[in-house]
């Protein structure tokens, strides 16, 4: 219980849900990196659900850190967390009663909130879950301000609440749920979480921010280059493909069964005989995570923006063809003979492998490969952080090669 008392008001204090997580982690190493020199005057608290030293341990490793960071020592950075088991779904987060105790009324300058789960299915099962963890969740984790002293409330929402629409998004024109179509019940629940948070922290009077990033990938601005830990959205769309490559492989040479094996070893092009509905002269708009935590943290230290200001897109400047990237997928993984169409192919037309895609991701990621283009504004954010926004590195083909090229060789598997 000891380390409890780390925290006091005489240092400036934060606070981050699920820091284990992949913007989280991020977001921590960004703190990290922007105090590394007063780490003394800083204290973070993470709350961690199942809490173990594994978790924490490698989170912290040292590869994972930020350049300036990875000088100081292991025992350096430990010394300024409190690291505190959590349960998102439960009223009282599951806290240790005496954290609570000692707790209570110590300032907290920014709370950020991005724990959450990420569900694109469209089912009447998968709802209940998300409205637990991602509504009822924010509002427990509201609740931390009847402990803490908290200044500035942060909540990391999803670009894509805008659900099915096109042309430019303007985050002020969608926060009504009663006039947006959307592509799945997750888009809906970071929505009302969203309304929770304003309408609380509106009572409250405590500043907030709602940050809504869009498709968050690996890493392009800090060593490891393409790091990530959570291999899902379009690389669930690439493990997909991959999949299909290996099982070409393992007919062809069954001796590489339980062996490494990479596409990328692999000097024969193969055939794929599919048809992917994607539109043309559309695309996907992809932020890289360390540039996406950078933002957030400019943002919220500036305190003056924050308190006029009250939701921004975290965004890439521009976004990468569904055609263009899965072009790059495909040869990446050596195949040829794909098509590309622009209507619905009925499933009794679909061949086996057409049924496969379509039933195991396509209709999962149909509605956003086949929207009108979307356009998020950051337009509020040009005057304050210009150079921040300068720093987003282009999702161009081969940026978006050395992410999926990541993936391959760590086996989409977090090390």
């Amino acid at each position: 219980m000891s380390e409890y008392t780390k925290l006091t008001n005489n240092t400036k204090n934060y606070l981050i849900t699920s820091p284990t997580g992949l913007l989280a982690s991020h977001i921590l190493y960004q703190i990290l990196e922007d105090n590394v020199d007063n780490l003394q005057n800083i204290r973070i608290v993470n709350l961690v659900h199942g809490l173990t030293d594994e978790k924490i341990n490698y989170t912290l490793r040292k590869e994972h850190l930020y350049k300036k960071t990875q000088k100081k020592s292991f025992k350096e950075i430990k010394e300024i967390l409190i690291n505190v088991n959590f349960e998102l779904t439960s009223s009282d987060l599951g806290l240790d009663p005496v954290f609570v105790e000692k707790m209570k009324g110590v300032k907290i300058e920014h709370l950020f909130h991005s724990a959450a789960i990420t569900d694109f299915r469209d089912k009447e099962s998968i709802k209940p879950k998300l409205d637990k963890i991602n509504v009822e969740g924010t509002a427990n984790v509201l609740t931390l301000t009847k402990i803490f002293v908290v200044k500035n409330f942060h909540y990391v929402s999803s670009a894509y609440v805008c659900g099915i629409t096109s042309g430019k998004i303007i985050p002020d024109q969608y926060t009504d749920s009663n006039f947006i179509d959307f592509h799945n019940y997750y888009e809906f629940s970071k929505l009302k979480a969203e309304k929770l948070v304003e309408d609380y922290c509106v009572k409250e009077k405590i500043n907030y921010m709602i940050f809504r990033p869009s498709t968050i990938s690996g890493r392009l601005m800090y060593e490891p280059i393409g790091y990530i830990n959570k291999f899902d959205v379009f690389y669930a769309l690439f493990r997909f493909f991959y999949k299909m490559r290996y099982l070409y492989a393992l007919k062809e040479n069954p001796e590489i069964k339980d062996k490494a094996w990479s596409p990328l070893n692999e000097k024969k092009i193969v055939p794929f005989n599919i048809r992917i509905q994607a539109a043309e002269n559309q695309g996907l708009n992809i932020v890289p995570v360390d540039y996406a935590a950078k933002i957030i943290i400019d943002v919220s230290n500036n305190n003056n923006f924050i308190k006029k200001e009250k939701i921004v897109n975290i965004v890439n400047n521009d976004v990468i063809f569904h055609r263009t990237y899965i072009n790059t997928m495909m040869e990446v993984l050596k195949f040829k003979d794909f098509e590309f169409v622009n209507k619905n192919i009925p499933h009794k037309e679909q061949t086996q492998t057409e049924q496969s895609y379509y039933r195991m991701v396509g209709d999962i990621f149909h509605g956003y490969l086949n929207q009108g283009n979307l356009v998020f504004s950051v337009d509020n954010l040009k005057d304050d952080f210009e150079d921040t926004l300068k720093l987003c590195p282009v999702m161009s083909g081969d940026n978006f090669r050395t992410l999926i090229n990541y993936a391959l060789d760590n086996n989409f598997t977090v090390k």
